[in-house]
């Protein structure tokens, strides 16, 4: 499988499959944005960048309500918590103290 470096020396494979992930990530280096869903059956996803915006390492956490409200400033919890409720038409269980 071919590859190309990057100009912040990150490499982007091109083959079947990979290249809307790899340009994904590239993207998500250069601009410090992350992105992330949750599934109807509640099962939650976070991209690297997301994970890096948490202030985790990428796959150091556990996608989750959890482990997103132990990044959370206590003054932010409350707003944050509606601001994800909302998002998520009200699928967002409340944490568990």
């Amino acid at each position: 499988m071919a590859s190309k470096r990057t100009r912040d020396g990150g490499q982007v494979r091109k083959g079947a499959g990979s290249g809307a992930f790899h340009r994904l990530e590239y993207v998500e280096r250069l601009t410090g944005v992350g992105g992330f869903e949750v599934a109807p059956d509640g099962a939650w996803t976070w991209t690297n960048g997301f994970m890096r915006l948490l202030g985790y390492a990428p796959g150091e956490a556990a996608p989750g309500l959890k482990a997103l409200i132990g990044r959370l400033h206590p003054d932010d919890l409350e707003g944050g918590l509606a601001f994800f409720q909302q998002g998520l038409g009200g699928r967002v269980p409340e944490p568990q103290t």
